[in-house]
């Protein structure tokens, strides 16, 4: 649910500012563009503490490609004579690495989570500290303050000295003159602490309103180092602070800021292809934690075999010969208007730049049926029809695209020159709407955007830019107000579960996860019965709940939530109209008679006249069980048999849930579903005969990827990569490689379910 203009705002009113500008708002980042071959250097003076260091960074990933260098020693970027380096790879591990120069390893720590997601930006701590005692805490790696697990770790002896801090040529975004595995992305507040081992809570802290990790501001930063005591106010011979937001010059830009922010003597660094350059190179970017800017998603499908390059701005390569599909990160706001650049470097025979709902979010401009787009032929396609529009353009013609929701309609300049406003209302009702380019060139040139994060090329006035701060304030700062997911054991899951959704009106559901047992679905009004979507039995009073492991889901019942629920008496051969009063006819509907029989499931997306059975796994079938769904209820049919029924309906909510559907594939590099916040909570459900209703969840797995699943229609317990995905800050990446996939069936429509950890405003990076 978003504010209207001119509402008054719920995060306002709770107390303090904007949360993206409390307790610490970072300026500006700095792009390392790989294709450039830009990194920063610096050659210390002085050796350091060899033993003792941490290093921290914030950035934002763009090219997915493998081993992406972030910081390090080494002449040769593929040798194992590296003698440190942090790195995210191409699976997604962040790698701690230390070697000797003989070759041999002498700590090396991969992190178990994979981080491939390029909608928000990560915040990155690594620890060295060979003189604890402990071997696990002498190489410790934290993102967004959480510490990270090992898989098969090689820690160093205690006392081990390393090459870092030594007097020895030092990169940032690389590490040798190859540019094969340099970082493609964004880096901002990069430090470096030499002589201590620091926690991350020097450096940031959970929001009290949003509870996400958040950056302290430079002059906080300061004090905690300082804290701790030392030289040059505890930061040490070598220690430096670059915030890169001082764009006087390329000299300026590299300046240690730890000392103040007017200081020049520090431990600076120096630019190698970097660009401050108006136009397309230009490099120190407003896309930060507190900003947070759209790129091109990279992780979307298809993309053919190409990666999004240059910090997420560009997009070039032999995957452009497959019908490139461009898209945002972020979705368009739905209270302002906003506008941003395109252009295209050679001749493709067809280019369309224009707008798209999430419904066609993985088509081809020319064969989506809700979007708004205009064509290289000086044609534009409005909802699926093309008509004559403006001024043909070609390699070099810059596009500016303007979206406003208010006055429902899209406008494309070239150059700078209007070609008129298209009215558009069908667009603005449709879904999240997001920006979209795609060629069919076989040539490989090179589409490149502007969302503002740069300085634009012919900017217009009355716009805004697309960023996270530019978004809609969501009527809450986190969803666990809302939606709830928690694991614990038998004896403590209910405890735990209503501690953490202690509403008034609720539905609660717990699934044992180490043995054999149905889905307990509990309601507010009928606190002492169940009802088992497992099968179809009749309610039944509520037991108590052994085993070692549960997990546990809360939903907080209220219209303004977009959820709603209550008990039809029916008589059979009386239709029953019922009114959920969610204004909202894009919705999810239950349907079960508590005396036993199936569960009728209505999605929107279904075909029409057709519903889903929760307890079964087949294919959708005709039925007219719930039908005339409306934003206001729905008709339940007069011929269901007499009894109590029990009704859900859930409506899709900006920032909080999201109703799709995708076409699987059977690949492990499958669908996106977008979606307009952090997903908690995923159900799919495939149309294919045979397929079970799947469920992830943050509860069971904190990070990527997300492998614990359940099936809602079955007993059974935890199931391991059947299916997977990435839960990232903007929808869900299936990553499931098996054609049967539950959530990514090769060849069958997938109908979701998404339930937010946090709107996206909010949300960082996982």
């Amino acid at each position: 649910m978003m504010i209207a203009p001119g509402s008054p705002n719920p995060v306002m009113m709770c107390g303090g500012g904007d949360p993206l500008d409390e307790y610490g708002k970072v300026e500006r980042s700095v792009r390392n563009r790989r294709s450039a071959g830009a990194y920063w250097s610096r050659t210390f003076i002085a050796v350091g503490s060899l033993t003792t260091w941490t290093l921290g960074f914030k950035c934002k990933r763009a090219n997915l490609a493998n081993a992406l260098r972030i910081f390090g020693i080494g002449n040769d970027i593929d040798a194992v004579s590296q003698h440190s380096v942090s790195l995210i790879g191409g699976t997604g591990e962040l790698q701690f690495f230390l070697g000797d120069a003989g070759g041999a390893t002498v700590g090396n720590v991969f992190t178990a989570s994979k981080f491939c997601d390029p909608g928000s930006h990560y915040d990155v701590l690594i620890v060295w500290d060979t003189t604890n005692p402990t071997p696990s805490e002498r190489m410790r790696v934290f993102v967004n303050s959480e510490r990270q697990s090992a898989g098969s770790p090689t820690y160093p002896a205690q006392n081990t000295p390393g090459l870092v801090n030594s007097n020895v040529l030092h990169r940032l975004g690389a590490l040798s003159a190859s540019t094969s595995a340099w970082f493609d992305g964004l880096l901002s507040h990069v430090l470096f602490v030499d002589g201590k081992a620091m926690a991350p809570t020097s450096f940031g802290l959970v929001h009290p309103r949003t509870g996400q990790w958040r950056p302290k501001s430079k002059e906080a930063i300061r004090s905690a180092v300082a804290a701790g005591g030392g030289s040059r106010n505890g930061w040490g011979t070598n220690g430096f602070f670059l915030p890169f937001d001082d764009t006087t010059s390329l000299t300026t830009l590299g300046y240690d800021r730890s000392q103040s922010d007017t200081d020049t003597t520090g431990n600076n660094w120096t630019a190698t292809n970097v660009s401050l350059t108006a136009g397309a190179t230009y490099d120190s970017m407003l896309d930060t934690p507190t900003t947070n800017y759209a790129v091109l998603n990279s992780i979307v499908h298809p993309v053919g075999s190409g990666a999004v390059i240059s910090g997420g701005l560009e997009v070039q390569g032999s995957h452009l010969v497959s019908n490139t599909v461009c898209r945002s990160t972020l979705a368009l706001p739905t209270d302002r208007p906003v506008f941003f650049e395109y252009q295209y470097t050679s001749a493709p025979t067809i280019v369309q730049v224009g707008v798209v709902s999430a419904v066609s979010y993985s088509n081809q401009l020319w064969a989506a049926s809700s979007g708004v787009s205009y064509d290289k032929n000086g044609n534009k396609r409005v909802m699926g029809a093309t008509s004559a529009y403006g001024a043909t353009w070609d390699a070099g013609d810059i596009i500016g695209v303007g979206c406003d929701p208010v006055a429902q309609t899209v406008t494309f300049w070239k150059n700078g020159v209007s070609q008129g406003a298209i009215n558009a209302p069908a667009l603005f009702t449709s879904d999240l709407l997001f920006f979209a380019a795609n060629t069919d060139d076989y040539n490989s040139p090179k589409s490149i955007v502007n969302f503002g994060q740069r300085p634009f090329s012919y900017p217009q006035s009355g716009y805004k830019t697309l960023c996270a701060k530019n978004l809609p304030y969501p009527s809450f700062t986190k969803s666990d107000s809302v939606f709830v997911a928690r694991a614990d054991s038998g004896a403590n899951i209910q405890a735990t579960l209503s501690a953490a959704s202690s509403w008034s009106d609720w539905i609660r559901i717990y699934k044992r996860r180490d043995a054999a047992e149905g889905w307990r679905w509990q309601f507010s009004d009928d606190a002492g019965n169940y009802l088992d979507s497992s099968g179809t039995a009749a309610k039944a009073a509520f037991p108590a709940l052994a085993g070692t492991s549960y997990v546990g889901y809360a939903i907080k019942v209220a219209a303004a939530n977009g959820v709603a629920m209550g008990r039809l008496a029916h008589v059979n051969g009386v239709a029953d109209v019922v009114t959920d009063g969610l204004g909202n006819a894009r919705k999810l509907v239950i349907l079960r008679n508590e005396s036993g029989g199936s569960w009728y499931v209505y999605h929107p997306d279904l075909t029409a006249g057709k519903l889903l059975y929760l307890e079964q796994s087949g294919a959708e079938a005709t039925d007219s069980s719930i039908s005339t769904i409306t934003a206001s209820g729905f008709t339940v049919a007069a011929a269901l048999p007499s009894g109590t029924y029990r009704w859900i309906s859930i409506a899709e909510t900006a920032g909080l849930c999201k109703l799709g559907k995708h076409n699987g594939n059977g690949s492990n590099d499958g669908p996106f579903d977008p979606a307009d916040f952090l997903p908690a909570f995923s159900l799919f459900k495939s149309n294919a005969v045979g397929s079970y209703w799947a469920t992830l969840d943050n509860a069971r797995a904190q990070y990527n990827v997300v492998s614990q699943s359940m099936w809602m229609n079955r007993t059974d317990g935890d199931q391991s990569n059947i299916p997977a995905a990435d839960h990232v800050s903007n929808g869900v990446k299936l990553r499931s490689g098996a054609s049967a996939d539950n959530a990514n069936y090769s060849g069958y429509v997938t109908w979701f379910l998404l339930f937010a950890a946090f709107p996206f405003r909010y949300a960082n990076a996982r």
